[in-house]
């Protein structure tokens, strides 16, 4: 869901998102050194680097804020949003990490 005020658009709430994903994160059976990442995995380790930016960013003023997202939290979003892609046909709708 997005909202558009002036010249912001706002996006999804990441909490809400990372939320969905841990929960997909629990759902997932466990197979003792399996080794394997899963795509929820996947999912909240990009969430945290987009923390990752907002953190270091939090003392910056809007101008400085805007510039770092552009340069770094842009380049996550682009990453997300091709590993969604190619995941969402192999994904069963239903499933928890579909609902995510």
């Amino acid at each position: 869901m997005w909202v558009q005020k002036k010249s912001v658009v706002h996006l999804c709430c990441m909490a809400h998102l990372r939320r969905k994903f841990v929960e997909a994160q629990k759902a997932e059976p466990k197979k003792a050194n399996s080794g394997r990442t899963s795509k929820a995995d996947v999912a909240v380790s990009y969430i945290a680097k987009l923390y990752a930016v907002e953190k270091a960013n939090k003392d910056n003023d809007s101008a400085e804020c805007f510039e770092v997202r552009q340069e770094k939290s842009k380049l996550i979003l682009e990453k997300i949003k091709q590993w969604m892609d190619n995941s969402l046909p192999k994904v069963l709708p239903k499933s928890k990490l579909g609902e995510a």
